[in-house]
């Protein structure tokens, strides 16, 4: 049985979901969650959906996490998962970020896939944003799959409600990796991270979430690309994405510069993860247009905060079948 500690038990000023099938880039990142610029408490849950990988490596974060960070484990000993033989269809981890979401001992809730990692300004940034509103987003880069070196700043797919590609098709959309909840508030959606729209739309459950949360809940974007999304070649998007980057600007220097130290440090502490001696020999990436000449920063301005007054539900849509309240919102 696991020995009960009086400071778990005092509430986390925020929390970081991250499902995990054991992957060795859990490592990176949980470490980018460890390296937060953040004095106050942070609980870090991780779900193991399907262990494919090192299970000591768990026990070696145990071990390095910091003073101020407190690392649950969820090990159910199957998966929820009906790719893996589960029986709930979300693509990414079943019903884990919907268990994880409640068992949070935290107001805040934030989302991390164990293939991406975050700048060490995402959640005090985050933070700082959501006060006034009732869920917050940041902005994120894409980053080579080979050589894991940021190549530019998304600003054509997750760029918030009304904005960006998806502006027509899902009114925008925010990647799950930049999002940040009050989940006090925001309780009715926890459980659409385990609801799939239909039958057949199991990796669809990012983008019923972000519908719900974008026609009930107030919102505010922190402008700042803190998240690092790794690109996936087998993405059915990944040659638009492409297309998108080579055209695309350098993002801000500062980021850059930070994410070139966090590097640096990673190699030097555990140089046999896979795919970092390959970041460190600056290694050409494939398939993606490279960087050429000096960088130039580009100044972040930061939307404004807004109230928290309802943000406008608009017409109903197929999404909005899977989304049974406790008390329907707009009685809310």
């Amino acid at each position: 049985m696991k020995v009960w500690r009086a400071e778990d038990q005092r509430p986390a000023d925020v929390a970081v979901i991250i499902p995990t099938i054991l992957r060795p880039s859990l490592e990176r990142a949980v470490r980018s969650v460890f390296g937060q610029d953040l004095s106050a408490t942070i609980q870090i849950l991780i779900g193991i959906d399907k262990p494919a990988g090192d299970g000591d490596l768990l026990r070696r974060l145990k071990a390095a996490a910091p003073k101020n960070v407190r690392l649950t484990i969820l090990d159910l000993g199957y998966s929820t998962s009906l790719r893996h033989g589960g029986l709930v269809n979300a693509w990414a981890g079943g019903a884990l970020r919907t268990m994880l979401s409640y068992a949070a001992n935290s107001r805040y809730v934030a989302y991390l896939d164990d293939d991406n990692w975050w700048d060490e300004k995402h959640l005090s940034s985050l933070l700082e944003t959501v006060q006034g509103a009732e869920w917050a987003y940041s902005k994120r880069w894409f980053v080579d799959a080979q050589s894991l070196e940021p190549l530019c700043v998304d600003e054509w797919e997750s760029l918030g409600p009304g904005q960006g590609v998806f502006k027509d098709s899902f009114g925008g959309f925010v990647d799950p990796n930049c999002l940040l909840l009050d989940r006090f508030v925001c309780e009715p959606v926890l459980r659409l991270w385990s609801v799939a729209p239909d039958k057949n739309a199991g990796r669809m459950t990012d983008r019923n979430i972000f519908h719900n949360l974008k026609n009930h809940f107030s919102h505010s974007g922190s402008g700042l690309p803190t998240a690092f999304y790794v690109l996936q070649p087998a993405d059915p998007r990944h040659p638009e994405r492409l297309e998108f980057i080579k055209g695309a600007e350098p993002g801000p220097a500062e980021f850059l510069a930070r994410e070139a130290t966090r590097r640096r440090n990673e190699v030097a502490s555990w140089p046999e993860r896979r795919g970092v001696k390959a970041a460190a020999s600056g290694r050409r990436a494939t398939g993606v247009y490279r960087w050429r000449g000096a960088q130039r920063h580009h100044s972040v301005a930061k939307y404004p905060l807004r109230g928290r007054g309802r943000q406008s539900a608009g017409p109903r849509s197929a999404m909005d079948h899977s989304f049974r309240a406790p008390l329907p919102l707009e009685q809310r």
